[in-house]
């Protein structure tokens, strides 16, 4: 580090510990808990997806709250765990469920710490495990099947929190062995990161 990156590293710290039990002050300012999220809207394309990199690619608000690649001046982020989510965006027939649990097995879910080995990795029909949610609708058949509307939600908790700076860039990557069915296409896939913000006023 250069030595007003490594001062500056020493006073977020020291802003962290001096707001303990309080929420911000004249010149310090800290959100715990605080969440940063990123979506991908399901495509057609097999190419590893790139989450929390967008700072040269637009995004809607709803779809994200982090629209820079790595934290601004005098912010810091402390990670401490992860919430994944999964949303169909229609109701789903048999065939369509099925491609779903495919395109499930075949993604990895990757955190990487930029020019370190990953953080974390699973496959996303591991992470989510049970907790896939399916709600019926009945009154809505193709060929006499009742169709489905899925939901995923799973949170990951980690032992070690990951630290974030203006120095530190970290991503959460999508690596698909195939492209997701066309099917899917528009389907949701929220990441947030869970954990705690201090910004320098």
């Amino acid at each position: 580090m250069k030595r007003n990156e490594a001062t500056m590293e020493v006073e977020r710290r020291k802003a962290s510990e001096s707001l303990e039990g309080r929420t911000f002050s004249k010149t310090r300012d800290v959100r715990d808990p605080y969440v940063y999220f990123d979506t991908y809207v399901l495509d057609a394309a097999a190419t590893p997806t790139v989450l929390f990199n967008n700072g040269s690619n637009a995004k809607a608000r709803s779809l994200t709250n982090y629209p820079f690649q790595t934290l601004p001046s005098g912010q810091s982020f402390d990670i401490h765990g992860l919430r994944v989510a999964y949303s169909g965006h229609a109701l789903m027939a048999d065939a369509t469920q099925q491609l779903l649990m495919a395109f499930l097995r075949v993604t990895v879910l990757q955190v990487q710490i930029t020019n370190k080995v990953p953080t974390y990795e699973r496959s996303l029909d591991s992470l989510f495990g049970g907790q896939i949610h399916v709600v019926t609708a009945p009154a809505v058949t193709v060929n006499s099947q009742n169709l489905s509307k899925w939901q995923g939600d799973t949170v990951i908790r980690f032992k070690k929190k990951i630290y974030l700076d203006q120095t530190v860039q970290c991503s959460v990557n999508l690596l698909k062995d195939a492209a997701p069915d066309a099917a899917l296409t528009g389907d949701y896939l929220r990441v947030e990161w869970i954990g705690r913000q201090t910004s320098l006023l």
